[in-house]
C-alpha cells in the first residue's frame, strides 16, 4: 500500500472516529446511551468501513498497471531481426548485414540451402554475398518461378536479388503472434528531483601502443594491442567484444584475453572450439557474458594479451581487427549501442624456431631419354615423358598442386589429350594440360620427412602425332603448391628437366653401335689424319622406311675439327655393303620390321694441334623425318689429335 493510500485511510478513520464520538459526547451531557444507541454506532461503523474499502479499491484501480507492451514481432525465420525487410538490390561482391539475413532466409529451406557446414551454413551465416550466395539465390528464385521468373520471361535464376526476388524474400518474413507476458509491477517514476536518465553514446578507437611487437615461442600475456572504449551522455555496460583474427589461429597463438589495466577482463584458450570459422582466411573469437562499466563521460582502456605454446607457427603478420559494431554495450536507459563505426586492426608478429618441410625436386635416374617413340595409325597411345623425385627433409609435408612446364614442337595432336600424373604404378590425377603448362591440383599427397616419392608424367599422344615434346617440374612455390605438418613455410628446390620425346608414326630404330678411329701417320710418323668407322643397324617401325641416295641425302656424315665442322672429309656410306654414295639403283627401302647394316668411312684432316673426329649428323628417310643432334648423339668416333710439324 503506497503513502497516498495510507494518508486517506488515516483522514478518513479520523473523520469517522469523529462523527462517531460526536454523538456519545452529546448524549454524555444529555444521558446514558442505551443499547439501541450503541447498536446504531456500530451500523454507522460497519457503512463508514465499507466506504473506505471501496475507496481502497477504486484508488488502486486508478494505480493498477497498463495492459503489458508486447514485444515487437519476430520473424519465422531463425535469427533474422523484428521487423527486418530487404531494402536493396543485392549481388555477387557485396555485404552487410542484409546479406547475412538472406542467407537465414535461404538457409531456413534445404533446398536453398547455402552451405551444409562451415561458413554460410545454418548458424554460420556470413555478411558476404559470394558463389555459394548466388548459387543458394538461383536455386531459390526457380523454386519461386511463377512469383520470379514467369513475370518478366525468364525460366532459369540469375543469382541477382532484384525487386521481384526481394517481394517475395519478404513475404516469407511473415510475423508469428507474441504471446502476452504477465504484468509487472509497474516501475515507480524517479524522484522529480533526480535528473532525469538520457540516452548514450558508445564509442571505440585504437590506442597507438603497443605496435609492432614481436611474440616469442612459449609467451604468456604479452599485449599486442589496446583500444579504448567511451561511454558518452549515459554510463554504458560493455557485454561483448568480438575480435577477427587470421584463419586457423591456434597454429599461432594458443591464449588470448582482455585486460583493463593490470585486472583481467577475460581469458580464452585458442582452440577450434572458440574459434568461429568465418571465412577461408578469417576467424572471430568473441567475448561475451562481460560486464565492463564504463562512467558517464568516462573511457576504460581495453588491451589484448596473447599467449604462445612452446612451437607456435611463424606468421610475420598476425593481424587482430575489431570490426563496425564488433563492441556491443546497453546504456543506463536499457538501449543497446554497437561500436566502433570505423573498423580498425593492429598486427604483431609470431617467431617461431621450427622449420617447415624441405623439398628437393631431382630427376629421376629411369626418367625417359631423347628418343622416338612410334605412335599408332589409329588408336591413341600413352608415353611416360618425364620421371620426377621429391626428397621431403624437415618435415612431413603435403603436396597439393603441381605445375609441369612443357616445350612442344609440332604437337598438336597432344594438346587436346590427357595428361596423367603417377605415383608409382598409380594414377592419382588427371588434366588436359596447355600449350605450355599442364596442373594437377587437389593431389593431396602426403610425403614424410626422410622419405623420397618418385612420381611419373605421361601423355596420350593422338593418332597419326608426330612432333616432339618434353617435361619440366621447377622446384619453386609457383609450380610446387605444399604445406608443412606444422603449418610452418616449405622450402622449395631443385628441377627435374626431361628430355625430348619424338613421337613419329614410321620411324628407323638405331642398335648395334660400334665407333672406331685410326691414326694416319705421314712419313715422319706423325699423324696428318683421322679414319673412323661408324657402324650401326637401322630396323623400320611403324612402316616401310626409305633411306634416298639424293637430296636430302638419307645419311650426313661430317668431320669435326675442335668442335667445328669441316667440309675437308673423304665418305663412304654402305648399305648392307652397297655403297650409297655412288650406288643409283641399290635397295633404298628398309621393310616394316627389317634391319639394314649401316657402315660409315671417313677420314679427316686437319692442322697440327687440332682434334678432329667424325660423327653421323643427320639420318633422313622422308619429309618431315629426321633424326639429328641428340638422337645422334652415340654415332660418332673418339677424337684423334694431328701432330704436323
Amino acid at each position: 500500500m503506497n503513502d497516498t493510500i495510507k494518508k486517506f485511510i488515516v483522514g478518513l478513520v479520523g473523520l469517522a472516529m469523529v462523527v462517531t464520538l460526536i454523538p456519545a459526547a452529546s448524549s454524555t451531557y444529555a444521558t446514558t446511551p442505551t443499547i439501541e444507541d450503541l447498536q446504531r454506532t456500530i451500523s454507522e461503523l460497519n457503512a463508514t468501513i465499507a466506504a473506505l474499502n471501496a475507496t481502497i479499491a477504486d484508488l488502486r484501480a486508478q494505480q493498477a498497471p497498463v495492459a503489458p507492451v508486447v514485444t515487437p514481432p519476430v520473424t519465422d525465420i531463425q535469427g533474422v531481426p523484428a521487423g527486418f525487410v530487404f531494402a536493396r538490390n543485392l549481388t555477387v561482391g557485396m555485404s552487410g548485414e542484409d546479406v547475412r539475413n538472406l542467407q537465414r532466409v535461404l538457409n531456413a529451406n534445404p533446398a536453398t540451402r547455402v552451405a551444409v557446414t562451415g561458413a554460410g551454413s545454418p548458424g554460420n551465416e556470413t555478411i558476404v554475398f559470394g558463389p555459394a550466395t548466388r548459387a543458394a539465390v538461383v536455386r531459390f528464385q526457380e523454386a519461386n518461378m511463377a512469383e520470379i521468373l514467369t513475370p518478366v520471361g525468364l525460366t532459369i535464376g540469375n543469382g541477382f536479388v532484384g525487386p521481384r526476388t526481394i517481394a517475395r524474400l519478404n513475404a516469407l518474413l511473415r510475423v508469428v503472434p507474441v504471446a502476452p507476458v504477465a504484468p509487472v509491477t509497474p516501475v515507480v517514476p524517479a524522484d522529480p528531483a533526480d535528473p532525469a536518465a538520457q540516452e548514450g553514446i558508445l564509442k571505440a578507437n585504437l590506442r597507438p601502443t603497443p605496435t609492432g611487437v614481436e611474440v616469442m615461442p612459449n609467451s604468456s600475456n604479452v599485449a599486442v594491442m589496446a583500444f579504448r572504449l567511451q561511454a558518452e551522455d549515459s554510463p554504458i555496460r560493455v557485454q561483448r567484444i568480438d575480435l577477427r583474427v587470421p584463419d586457423r589461429p591456434w597454429r599461432h597463438i594458443n591464449h588470448i584475453a582482455l585486460f583493463d589495466g593490470n585486472n583481467s577482463i577475460r581469458g580464452i584458450n585458442v582452440v577450434s572450439a572458440n574459434v568461429i570459422d568465418d571465412t577461408d582466411v578469417t576467424s572471430r573469437i568473441r567475448f561475451s557474458g562481460l560486464d565492463i562499466n564504463i562512467p558517464e563521460n568516462g573511457e576504460r582502456i581495453i588491451t589484448v594479451k596473447v599467449g604462445t605454446p612452446s612451437s607456435p607457427t611463424l606468421l610475420a603478420n598476425f593481424p587482430i581487427t575489431v570490426d563496425i559494431d564488433a563492441v556491443r554495450g546497453v546504456d543506463g536507459v536499457g538501449i543497446q549501442h554497437f561500436a566502433p563505426k570505423t573498423s580498425f586492426f593492429r598486427d604483431f608478429e609470431v617467431e617461431s624456431m621450427a622449420k617447415g618441410g624441405d623439398i628437393e625436386v631431382r630427376l629421376n635416374p629411369n626418367s625417359p631419354k631423347q628418343g622416338i617413340v612410334i605412335t599408332d595409325e589409329t588408336n591413341p597411345t600413352t608415353h611416360e615423358i618425364l620421371r620426377a623425385d621429391l626428397r621431403v627433409t624437415e618435415d612431413n609435408v603435403e603436396v597439393k598442386t603441381l605445375t609441369f612446364s612443357l616445350t612442344r614442337d609440332d604437337l598438336s595432336a597432344i594438346e587436346t589429350r590427357e595428361f596423367q600424373l603417377l605415383d608409382g604404378t598409380t594414377v592419382i590425377a588427371t588434366a588436359a594440360g596447355t600449350a605450355t603448362t599442364v596442373m594437377f591440383s587437389d593431389l593431396e599427397l602426403e610425403i614424410e620427412k626422410g622419405t623420397t616419392r618418385t612420381l611419373r608424367l605421361q601423355t596420350e599422344v593422338g593418332q597419326n602425332a608426330s612432333g616432339a615434346i618434353s617435361a619440366r617440374l621447377m622446384g619453386s612455390t609457383t609450380t610446387i603448391d605444399a604445406i608443412s605438418a606444422n603449418d610452418e613455410t616449405v622450402t622449395i628446390r631443385g628441377a627435374a628437366n626431361g628430355e625430348n620425346i619424338h613421337f613419329k608414326l614410321t620411324a628407323p630404330v638405331i642398335s648395334n653401335i660400334s665407333v672406331a678411329a685410326t691414326p694416319v701417320l705421314g712419313a715422319d710418323n706423325r699423324v696428318v689424319a683421322a679414319d673412323g668407322r661408324i657402324s650401326f643397324t637401322l630396323t623400320a617401325r611403324g612402316g616401310d622406311v626409305v633411306i634416298p641416295t639424293t637430296s636430302p641425302v638419307g645419311i650426313v656424315v661430317e668431320g669435326r675439327i675442335d668442335g667445328a665442322t669441316t667440309t675437308t672429309i673423304a665418305t663412304s656410306i654402305t648399305i648392307d655393303g652397297r655403297d650409297l654414295t655412288t650406288a643409283t639403283e641399290i635397295q633404298r627401302t628398309i621393310t616394316e620390321g627389317s634391319s639394314e647394316n649401316i657402315v660409315v668411312d671417313a677420314r679427316v684432316t686437319g692442322a697440327n694441334g687440332q682434334r678432329v673426329w667424325i660423327v653421323v649428323d643427320e639420318i633422313n628417310w622422308g619429309l618431315n623425318n629426321i633424326m639429328t643432334g641428340e638422337l645422334l648423339r652415340d654415332l660418332r668416333t673418339p677424337g684423334i689429335v694431328i701432330t704436323l710439324p
